[in-house]
Parts: C-alpha cells; structure tokens; sequence
C-alpha cells in the first residue's frame, strides 16, 4: 500500500526471495517518500522460515532477499524472522529480531545495513541463564545510536533491552517486572517497545501477566552510570582539604560509598554528595576504591579506583618575608616611582601675589609652567589650557582667565620657591569682582593641558601706604579717560 493526499492506494508489492513460497512483512521505516525498507520473514522452498528484507526506491520495490543469519544458526535458518526497523538515514537502518542458534533455542539478533548492503546478522550477548529471547522494537536518534527492547525467558519471562552506542552494541540485559507480576515461561507473554529522543534517552510501554491476567507498564531509560574524576588533587598535612567525586549519567541519587582501601587519615567522604573533607594528619599516599549507585530500580552502579597524596605541613610566610635558601619571597611589591613636579607651601600675600615652592618627584629634571587661573564656577581640579589669555576649559563650559604665570626648571629632588603677580587683567578683575576665587595651575612641558593643584583667594589690597597710591592710580585713569570723552565730543 501507498498513501497520497491522505488515502491509501494499492501498490505492486515486492517479490519474494527466488524459491520462497509465502512471506510476510511485519514492519517498514521510511527515510523520504518512496523510499523506505521493509522487514519480515518468508517460507522458502524447504519449509524453512527466513528473515527477509525489501528496499523501496523511488517509489518501486525491489525484490526481497534474505537475511544472512549469524553463525552458529541452526540447519537453514529456520523460524527466523526480523519484527522491527529503524532508518535514521537514508541508507543507515538497523533490523532486530530473532532466529533459532545451533542449541536449538529462540535467539535476538539484529542487523545493520549500510549503503544498499545488508550485513549479516548479528547475535547479542544475553543474560546468565537465557533459554529464549527475541527482539521485537527498536528506535534510533541517530545513526549508530539505537536501543531495542523485546523479552527473554530465564527462568521466567522478563523484558529485554540492548543499546547500540557510536555503532557497536551492548551485551542485552533482562529488565525488571513490576511488582504483582506473575511468573512465566513464554516470550509471547511479555511485550516491550520502545521510543528515542535522545542517545540513551528512551521511554518504553508494554505489558506483562499478572495475578488479573495482563497488566501495562513503562520503562524509562538513561544514559549508564559513570564516574568522570580520574585524579585528586594533592593535599598537606594541618590545611583544610576538599575534593568532590563527580559521575555522568545515571537516573540522579548517587550514593557513595568506599569499597576498598582507605582515605588518608583526617578525611571521610560523605556518602550523600560524594565530597572528601577534612584536615590530613599524616604524610602519606594512598589508595582506595570508590563505588556509586543511583535511585534507579534496579540501581545502576560505577567503580573507580582513586588515589590522594598528603604531604609536608606548608609553611606560612607572611607577606616580604623571605626564606631560607631562597633570598626574597615569592610575593615581591613593586616600588611605586614618583614622577613629576608637585606644588607646596602656597600663601597670597597683598591680596594679589601668590608664592608657592615647586618640588620635583623622581630623579629626572622638571620643566614647565605654573599659572594662577580664574576659572568660572571653578569646581575641584580641571584640567584646563594655559596658553591663552582667555579660552574654555577643556570639556567644559566654564571659560578660564590667565592671570599671570611663571616657568620653571629643576632637577629631580630639588625645590624652588615662584612668585606669581597679577598681570594687568588679574588687577581689573581684582578691583571689580572681590575676593577672587583662582586656582594655582601646573603643566609639564610634556604635557598640552594643565592641573589646578590648589584654590586660591585673592582679595584687594589693605589699604595703608599702598591705598592713596591705588586710589590715584583709578583717579588718574579716569580723568584719562574722561578728557578722552571730551575730546571726542568736543568738550
């Protein structure tokens, strides 16, 4: 059959394997349409049941042939069958089912295709005590990666699963009934299949007999148990030690647990979170053997073997100390160098001279310009341009007034006292706006801008000696200024 549009429609079926008389095809996996593998089995001429695969290309089947089984199969293959495919790929699908072994009993196998090649079947390892098995359910997330599911009879009846990981399969392994199950000898009478969404990350839905006749269950399955820490790091006697054991996979509710050996004396593993803890009180190494479980039903279980080696009580050195044979610590501190010239000991003396001492940091020589500024709503230092007489200070919108400025030039180490007057704009902005808020500017020669290192005060002269003088000298300008007018005007 085919389905187009929704509805099925009658297709030619593909043709048996030469010689065979019936067959049937029990399952079909599809990687884009019209092309698909379809399994099952088929009589062939000597009433012998053989597993049988068909390939759809394009839309048109090919012929069945049989499936080559594995060694050790019995007679010509008899009652062997092949009940569920996967094809995660184009080319790449995986058979699972069962044929009768040379011991004459029922055995799972499963097959791998690759390309338009068929290989031959494969026998799984099974569980102690096997005497029937059969795979009847397989699913893959990829190609290489599959889980099958189906049942096996040792003793009693139970489901059974095998993994295949990164292209090889694992042994199979008998899974456990629910509780109330009712005992069996029969493969018909446990049923598993099985779903993928991941590698090892599979659901599986069957059924079971029980005291009521059958009974539903499901299994969820999850990636094996494993320890990953391969080394613990060293440890010294009287320091704290902590190491944690880590794992993979597994169903969550890891439980440790020493199985040999022993930890070094003062540490214990705490069984809930698998961390190693303590204070070591002996030198020494050694080693012992760690074992873990999960909360699984059955429980899943990892081993490792591990070691720890404590040594010697470190010794504790306090920072800039040295020890012995080994001149200065470990732990050396760079000395800060002092670069630069710095401005001390400012005074204003008259309300409008500024003296200061300029003091070179380092070793190398010092030069630049020292500047008394009036910078407006001067606010903490700004770095400002000092080669105008007027200009904005850089990145603000204040604008700043040179006063007056002086150069300098000394080696590293050594001080010279400056005096800065003010110039004749310092003195108009003196006498017109009292007291003067100013800053006191340094800039190095290698430098484009300028710091205000300190606030200054300016406030007018006290009147005395100096006063009929500075009252003169305004009187005299404005009689200057005032025949000026006349003479303009014709006064």
């Amino acid at each position: 059959m085919n389905v187009s549009g929704g509805a099925f429609t009658s297709l030619t079926p593909p043709a048996l394997p030469t010689g065979d008389t019936s067959g049937a095809l029990t399952a079909v996996s599809c990687t884009t349409p019209g092309n698909c593998v379809a399994v099952g089995n088929a009589l062939d001429a000597s009433g012998q049941t053989q597993a049988i695969v068909a390939t759809e290309t394009a839309g048109a089947w090919a012929q069945a042939v049989q499936l080559a089984l594995p060694t050790g199969a019995a007679g010509a293959g008899q009652d062997a069958s092949l009940n569920a495919i996967a094809c995660p790929a184009s080319g790449h699908c995986t058979a699972v089912g069962s044929y009768v072994d040379g011991a004459g009993h029922t055995t799972a196998m499963v097959a791998n295709q690759n390309g338009t090649t068929w290989g031959q079947g494969l026998a799984l390892g099974l569980p102690s005590g096997a005497t029937a098995s059969q795979l009847d359910s397989i699913s893959c997330s990829n190609t290489g990666n599959c889980t099958a599911t189906g049942s096996v009879v040792a003793g009693t009846a139970a489901p059974l699963s095998a993994t295949e990981s990164g292209g090889t399969w694992s042994a199979a392994t008998a899974l456990p009934l629910p509780a109330g199950a009712s005992s069996s000898g029969s493969l018909s009478d446990v049923a598993l299949a099985v779903g993928c969404t991941g590698a090892e990350r599979c659901d599986a839905a069957g059924s079971y007999p029980d005291a009521t006749g059958r009974g539903a269950m499901g299994l969820v399955s999850h990636p094996s148990l494993v320890i990953t820490t391969r080394a613990l790091r060293r440890g010294a006697i009287g320091t704290r030690y902590l190491a944690k054991l880590s794992t993979a996979g597994g169903a969550g509710g890891d439980v440790w647990s020493i199985t040999g050996g022993s930890l070094p004396a003062g540490l214990t593993l705490d069984a809930a979170t698998g961390v190693i803890s303590g204070t070591p009180t002996t030198d020494q190494t050694t080693t012992f053997a760690v074992a873990v479980h999960d909360d699984a039903s059955p429980p899943d279980e990892a081993t490792a073997t591990l070691s720890i080696t404590i040594g010697p009580a470190t010794k504790s050195t306090k920072p800039g100390s040295t020890s012995k044979g080994k001149g200065k610590s470990k732990k050396h501190h760079r000395r800060t160098v002092k670069r630069g010239a710095k401005l001390t000991k400012v005074s204003v003396r008259h309300g409008s001279t500024v003296h200061f001492t300029i003091r070179c940091l380092g070793t190398r020589r010092c030069r630049g310009r020292a500047a008394l500024v009036v910078v407006e709503h001067l606010r903490g230092k700004k770095v400002i341009a000092i080669n105008a007489t007027a200009r904005r200070a850089r990145g603000t919108r204040t604008r700043t007034i040179w006063l007056g400025s002086v150069r300098y030039s000394l080696r590293g180490g050594r001080a010279v006292t400056r005096t800065i007057r003010l110039d004749r704009l310092g003195r108009r902005l003196l006498a017109r706006h009292h007291p003067l808020k100013a800053g006191l500017a340094l800039r190095p020669r290698s430098a484009r801008h300028a710091t205000i290192e300190h606030r200054v005060k300016l406030t007018p002269p006290k009147r005395g000696p100096h006063g009929k003088r500075a009252h003169k000298m305004h009187a005299h300008t404005h009689a200057h200024h005032t025949h000026g007018h006349k003479k303009r005007h014709g006064g």
